[in-house]
């Protein structure tokens, strides 16, 4: 089977924009088009310590654009913030999307959250670990009796249900993605989800983008290891779940030139330089270079599909890397 190629962007621009972009993803061969879901995307500091939040969009009014332009691309979230609401809130935009434009379409997915200043932002306290995976436990229970039954009735940790109906009516559910790289979501995914992007762990303390680059292909082996070992927990037959990873960075450069690219990477996110060939979230070296190791990551951890970021390098990653695996 062919890796899937999806890209995951945030888009802030006019229809016109997005029409475009759709035409573009299209002609390259993308499958897919997945929406972060933020308040903000990053947050700098200023001397008084008051955060500045960069550009953002609803993922959901944009993904239902992209459905209406596009009779083909997957339309999803990477991933939405389960913690802000009661999980219904958010599972009834993919329950509309799927009713719209088919579910075999749409991919619901769902995280714990894990950004502080998005949560304090609107009032509200970071809820501690256990509380986030206990919500998302129930979001992944609830997504998961809706879509195979139609109706849910649930007594959780952080919310219930009484005898909730999905609705609209499907003939065919969206299909479940979690996110994340902890043991607790790999128990999740193998009991409940369609599909798992595999997500380093949030370190305390840790710059996001810095924890991806901090990230080695065992640390991604443990992940795929944990959910294969859910999956049997589960009574699920190995492979039920699909497995997709980003390639957020990736860079094509000559081997004399790979040091500086990998300083300038490594630079931008505050840390010395290191060697990132084992870091599972990075492509850097010539087209065949990246398309071998690809091939291995995608071999060793059993990828379905990688989600790549708009604007990194996607024309040349579909053009040269894409057609050699």
């Amino acid at each position: 089977m062919a890796l899937k190629v999806y890209v995951g962007d945030v888009h802030t621009g006019t229809l016109e924009d997005l029409a475009k972009k759709v035409a573009e993803l299209e002609a390259l061969g993308v499958e897919g088009y997945l929406h972060s879901d933020h308040l903000f995307q990053r947050v700098s500091r200023d001397p008084n310590g008051k955060a500045n939040g960069g550009r953002a969009a609803d993922p959901f009014s944009n993904l239902a654009a992209v459905g209406a332009l596009s009779k083909r691309l997957v339309l999803g979230t990477i991933v939405a913030n389960a913690g802000f609401c009661h999980p219904a809130l958010i599972l009834r935009h993919f329950v509309q999307l799927a009713a719209l434009f088919g579910g075999e379409r749409v991919l619901a997915g769902l995280g714990a959250g894990w950004n502080k200043d998005e949560f304090e932002a609107i009032g509200m306290d970071l809820p501690g670990f256990g509380h986030r995976m206990e919500h998302l436990s129930g979001a992944s229970e609830l997504a998961r009796a809706w879509f195979d039954t139609g109706i849910a009735t649930l007594d959780g940790a952080t919310f219930s249900v009484r005898d909730l109906p999905m609705t609209p009516s499907l003939r065919v559910p969206p299909r479940l993605m979690l996110g994340g790289g902890s043991e607790a979501v790999m128990r999740l995914a193998g009991s409940f989800a369609d599909h798992v992007d595999l997500h380093p762990l949030a370190g305390r303390g840790l710059n996001h983008a810095r924890r991806f680059l901090e990230t080695t292909m065992s640390d991604a082996t443990r992940c795929a290891e944990m959910l294969e070992a859910a999956e049997e927990a589960a009574g699920r037959a190995p492979g039920t779940v699909k497995r997709s990873m980003g390639m957020g960075l990736i860079e094509f450069c000559e081997p004399e030139e790979r040091r500086n690219a990998e300083e300038r990477l490594c630079g931008n996110v505050g840390l010395d330089w290191r060697d990132l060939g084992d870091c599972p979230y990075v492509l850097i070296g010539t087209a065949e270079e990246s398309a071998r190791v690809l091939a291995d990551r995608r071999e060793r951890l059993g990828l379905d599909a990688v989600i790549v970021g708009l604007n990194a390098n996607l024309t040349r990653f579909m053009t040269e890397v894409v057609p050699r695996l």
